[in-house]
């Protein structure tokens, strides 16, 4: 399914590549770098189960989900009126492979507010969401019910929300602080929050070069590793990695330049290391490339991979790691100008070693973008997105924006074949 370049787009990177199609010969030697180019994409690859959610007075742009122990998946974003194009409410839905959904409940905005990100507290749902500088974290029961809220400030400075995960203690977030007058001054927060919102301890980044976190986990033995972006010396962004303490200490970080800019969306954690992933642009000017790297203990480049199309700009937004050492990453496909092909999401399993060793392509509507990615219990892969259904038979309005939940099947058992057994 894909083809190793061996000319010099090669060079805008960081150096020449090694075949993939060497890699496949031997799946247990380690080729550090390869750049390769995806095949066009084959839809019609079959999901467990998908879900399209909508209203006839709404346009619905999912943002968030998770994938609950029943093989349902939670899900927010917001409703957006059809007559005025404004957003009105925040949408709490559960979703199952009957299409329909279990829960949905419509709660009025405040202000423009605007989730961002969903995570277990508990027996309770918690949503992060952007409003007017400010971040509101909610509460809601498992039928969607309003519960409770905090609200957090940085004073001086424009808050986002960045992220939100559940630790086996309570909750972990991402903040992004900046200010629309001076750019360049921005920096990341990260807070340990207990189940119900209250602030265990708060850490701020502020290095020296502007930065930005974008993804955090537990690393499995008590701290964090969040990654995301920062500015090098050269003024080019960066990937940016760094591991935190139980307390938000840091313990190492590592910056990682590629092309004239990179960024880092989704961080796991593997038996012997990490696994990133986002995008990287060449130098020429070119398509962003989905980039995906491993990383040894102590952040050190193990094996990095750049996945390309001529016409189309991929960039990874999710990842997710199995327990036998595969890695799970979803792209977004941007169509460009000239594309034969529509906006859609790839899913890449890669093994251990960087081998690909499945893609899949998943299309619905036009102008899919992924928004959040996940494995649940039984190793299935979870996507949330959005995507425009095209016009609406009851309304006849030319735009029928709807939420898109999908979940594949089970990944097949794996065994590593350079692993003796």
């Amino acid at each position: 399914m894909v083809f190793a370049l061996a000319f010099l787009w090669i060079l805008t990177f960081v150096g020449p590549a090694t075949a993939q199609d060497k890699a496949k010969e031997d799946p247990c030697a380690i080729n550090r770098q390869v750049i390769s180019t995806l095949t066009r994409p084959h839809f019609g690859t079959p999901a467990v189960w998908e879900a399209a959610y909508g209203r006839p007075d709404r346009l619905i742009r999912l943002v968030a989900g998770i994938p609950d122990d029943d093989g349902t998946v939670f899900a927010t974003g917001l409703a957006i009126d059809k007559k005025i194009l404004k957003p009105v409410e925040t949408v709490i839905v559960q979703v199952n492979r009957r299409r329909k959904p279990l829960i949905e409940k419509r709660i009025p905005l405040r202000g423009a507010e605007d989730p961002y990100r969903m995570a277990p507290a508990g027996e309770n749902l918690a949503v992060l969401s952007d409003m007017d500088g400010r971040v509101r974290l909610a509460f809601y029961g498992m039928d969607g019910a309003f519960k409770s809220e905090r609200m957090f400030a940085e004073p001086g400075y424009m808050l986002e929300a960045a992220d939100l995960a559940a630790d086996g203690k309570g909750l972990i977030a991402l903040f992004h602080a900046s200010r629309a007058k001076r750019p360049g001054d921005e920096y990341s927060i990260v807070a340990r929050l207990s189940e119900i919102g209250t602030v265990v301890w708060r850490r701020t980044y502020q290095p020296g070069p502007d930065n930005m976190l974008m993804d955090i986990v537990p690393d499995g033995g008590g701290g964090y590793v969040a990654a995301g972006r920062i500015r090098n010396e050269d003024g080019r962004q960066a990937g940016w990695i760094m591991r935190l303490g139980g307390d938000g200490a840091i313990l190492w970080q590592r910056s990682y330049a590629r092309g004239a800019f990179a960024l880092m969306r989704g961080v796991a954690v593997l038996a012997d290391g990490y696994a990133v992933a986002g995008e990287a642009r060449p130098f020429d000017g070119g398509a962003g490339s989905a980039w995906i790297m491993k990383t040894d203990g102590q952040g050190s480049p193990v094996w990095q991979r750049f996945y390309r199309r001529e016409d189309s700009s991929l960039g990874a937004f999710g990842l997710a790691s199995l327990p036998d050492g595969r890695i799970e990453a979803a792209l977004n496909a941007r169509a460009g100008k000239g594309s034969k092909d529509p906006d859609h999401i790839r899913l890449l399993t890669l093994s251990p070693n960087g081998v690909l060793l499945k893609e899949q392509d998943h299309l619905r509507g036009i102008g899919a973008r992924g928004r959040d990615f996940s494995v649940d219990q039984a190793h299935r892969r979870v996507v949330t997105a959005s995507m425009d259904g095209g016009k609406d038979s009851e309304t006849q309005s030319s735009s029928r924006y709807q939420g898109w939940v999908f979940v594949t099947e089970e990944s097949p058992s794996y065994v590593d074949p350079c692993v003796a057994p």
